[in-house]
């Protein structure tokens, strides 16, 4: 959460007490007045918030991951957005992918899942092999591991 965006009455920031929260934000963006203030209210919630040298285009996600480690944390689910997945693709850190899809479409105007990935040849692609698939209502959800 590289702006410390993550609302005070969230449900996580309100269960941080009784279950573990860290948030990783850009570290430049503590030194703001606005998100130093929203940082400060998330440590009175209880949410443990790690401050990363953003400076690079790329998450800086072995900042992150050793953070992690050396609370003895050794496995992490993500749910952010297309430049995180994109970054733990290319720093090759991903073990299983769990892949949503609906039946709907949404074109250009819809939120891209993953970061452009800056390929030049179809070879390059991130291959992917099929583990399970399941239905939950509409959706299909299908496990996948990195081939």
């Amino acid at each position: 959460d590289r702006k410390v965006r993550l609302p005070i009455n969230s449900k996580l920031a309100q269960t941080a007490n009784e279950t573990p929260v860290a948030v990783f934000v850009d570290a430049q963006v503590l030194q703001s007045n606005d998100g130093a203030e929203r940082a400060s209210a998330l440590r009175s919630a209880g949410v443990d918030v790690v401050g990363l040298d953003c400076s690079a285009k790329e998450v800086p996600v072995l900042q992150a991951l050793q953070s992690l480690g050396t609370r003895g944390i050794t496995r992490v689910l993500l749910e952010g957005g297309p430049r995180l997945a994109k970054s733990f693709l290319e720093a090759k850190l991903v073990d299983k992918v769990y892949w949503f899809s609906a039946p709907k479409l949404l074109g250009d105007d819809g939120t891209g899942a993953l970061g452009a990935l800056c390929l030049t040849h179809v070879a390059e692609a991130y291959g992917l092999s099929p583990v399970a698939a399941r239905r939950l209502g509409e959706d299909l959800l299908t496990e996948y591991s990195p081939t």
